[in-house]
């Protein structure tokens, strides 16, 4: 990664990439894995105030994750489903989406009674989990302070969630689960919100 700027953004300090990096990283993804795009977000530092909770998580939990959390599922998915964010002690502690907790013990029985997720729930990343034409990703790929992410953070996590879809062509559906996931997949989208 290239150098830090700081920057305001309305009442928040923003940590972004230089111009010369943001050229470079911007919904670029013509050849793009998936993988690569899963080490940039695991990587990812821009918003000050997550990265400060994401730090204090790690000393808090020692055995955490406690880094930014990519997508997870099958690459030739026709399905996306669309959370806010990683849950403090689900996917932020195991480092898989809807991993470890109550909303993932639902959302995963649910596929699996559907046929699509080898599993009726996942504790962790080491289970063997996999999913067939499905795809479930997060809004915001940081565990916010009381589950509630500020404007600024929702729009600087979009770009990811733009390459992520750009990288998965044979979506047909995107399941919003809640309120702020329907709302930033609108704004991608560039639709109206309803």
């Amino acid at each position: 990664m290239g150098e830090w700027e700081n920057r305001r953004v309305g009442d928040e300090l923003l940590r972004d990439h230089s111009d010369e990096d943001r050229g470079a990283s911007t919904l670029s993804v013509a050849g793009e894995p998936l993988s690569v795009l899963a080490a940039e977000i695991h990587g990812c530092q821009r918003c000050p105030r997550l990265t400060e909770y994401r730090g204090a998580s790690r000393e808090k939990y020692p055995d955490y994750w406690s880094r930014p959390v990519a997508g997870f599922g099958d690459p030739d998915a026709t399905v996306v489903l669309l959370g806010l964010a990683p849950g403090l002690h689900g996917a932020n502690r195991h480092g898989r989406v809807f991993t470890g907790d109550d909303s993932g013990r639902w959302l995963w029985g649910a596929l699996h009674e559907l046929g699509v997720c080898s599993l009726p729930n996942s504790l962790g990343t080491d289970d063997g989990m996999t999913l067939s034409g499905v795809w479930v990703s997060n809004a915001i790929r940081c565990a916010p302070p009381q589950n509630r992410p500020t404007p600024v953070e929702i729009t600087v996590c979009r770009e990811f969630l733009q390459r992520e879809l750009a990288l998965l062509p044979k979506v047909r559906v995107v399941v919003a689960l809640g309120r702020i996931a329907h709302e930033t997949y609108l704004r991608h989208s560039e639709l109206r919100l309803a």
